[in-house]
């Protein structure tokens, strides 16, 4: 009788200690998934800091590209005119 009691009560030292463990491993799993949800925030907010100042930058450019665009249009244009 005294040795059912010790294989039972065993048993249910293994039986706490694995489900310690599952919790353990339930608690690390969603710790990771907070800290790549946090992760992907800090990436997203760093893409949107660089397009913004990637366009940023490229305003001036594009701005003289423009101009530079207009003004052979209208050489372009001047010139047909002079050769019609």
């Amino acid at each position: 009788m005294m040795m059912f009691m010790l294989i039972a009560e065993d048993a249910r030292k293994d039986s706490k200690d694995l489900l310690n463990e599952m919790n353990a491993s339930r608690k690390k799993e969603a710790a990771q998934r907070e800290a790549i949800a946090q992760m992907k925030k800090q990436a997203d907010s760093l893409k949107k800091r660089l397009q913004t100042a990637y366009k940023k930058e490229l305003l001036p450019f594009t701005i003289q590209l423009s101009e530079k665009q207009d003004k052979l249009k209208q050489i372009s244009a001047t010139e047909k005119e002079t050769a019609n």
